[in-house]
């Protein structure tokens, strides 16, 4: 929970395994690498206290990662 002055904003965030993100975006986990490793979408590495670091993407970096519009022409439908 985040205040901000008189109002309370609560803060929700989702982290998803590279198999749950691949099936939340219907792609496969090679596709999600793909992305990662292309600068598209953002993996963030969870360091705890006495294991590997873990490997989990943000629901909310997946739901905008295919609402960004292509740059160049736009798209003529009409032809």
């Amino acid at each position: 929970m985040v205040s901000g002055g008189r109002r309370r904003y609560e803060v929700k965030l989702s982290w998803l395994t590279k198999q749950e993100a691949a099936e939340y975006l219907r792609v496969s986990k090679g596709t999600i690498d793909n992305l990662e490793s292309r600068g598209m979408l953002k993996g963030h590495r969870l360091y705890l206290i006495g294991s590997r670091p873990i490997l989990r993407f943000r629901q909310e970096d997946l739901d905008t990662l295919f609402l960004k519009r292509p740059k160049g022409r736009p798209v003529d439908y009409q032809n």
